[in-house]
This record gives structure tokens, sequence and C-alpha cells, in this order.
């Protein structure tokens, strides 16, 4: 089509086209400082700057970041229960609540033993 288009005086030369990459910027945060201040580690490095951190590191920041997560999703999924229902599932997984405990002591106590890191 182009050529036709050409051909009938229509348009010039096509220029080719070269997408060069900027180069990206080397003063940018490492993974721990992006965290810091507030970003989400998965989103590292910021937009035109270059990884100050190694693999390892970001991977164990993208990692920090999806146990966060899950934590937040399993304490929203507890909230949701009942109180006979939190009582419930404490005596199923062998956890101390008493029967005068609000729901939240009673999610705050599911989760630290949840959470809580396993006896050597």
């Amino acid at each position: 089509m182009a050529d036709g288009l050409k051909r009938s005086g229509l348009i010039g030369d096509i220029p080719e086209k070269r997408q060069s990459d900027p180069a990206l910027g080397d003063d940018g945060p490492t993974v721990a400082e992006y965290v810091a201040a507030g970003y989400l580690a998965s989103k590292y490095p910021p937009e035109g700057y270059a990884s100050r951190s190694t693999p390892e590191e970001v991977a164990a920041a993208v990692a920090a970041e999806d146990a966060a997560k899950a934590i937040e999703a399993m304490r929203a999924d507890l909230t949701k229960m009942t109180n006979a229902q939190l009582h419930e599932l404490a005596g199923a997984e062998k956890i101390a609540v008493e029967t005068d405990d609000n729901k939240a002591t009673m999610v705050d106590k599911i989760m630290a033993a949840r959470t809580a890191p396993a006896a050597a």
C-alpha cells in the first residue's frame, strides 16, 4: 500500500524508525530504600532507573511483600467468621481461646498461632 501511495506522489520515502533505549539512570534507590519509601517491591526498579539491588535482594523483598499480603488475607478471612465459627476453628487447630474472648482477641490468637515460627 505504501508503494502505491509513493508512486502516486501522495507520500515520500518513509524513513526507517530506529528505537534506541534511553540510558537508564543509575542513581535510583535500592529495593530496600524503595520499599521503605512506601512503594511495592514488585514494582522495582522505578521506571527510568536501573536496579541497584541484586536479583536475590529483589526476590527477597517481593517474597516478603507476598507473605504480608497472605497474612492480610488470612486476617480478613478470619474477621468474616462469627464468634462461634472462630471458637470451633480454634478448637480444631488446638489454639487456646477463652469462652469470653471477643472476636478481635480470638482472631489475634489464631493469627499468632498460625504465624508463629515452627518449634525446632
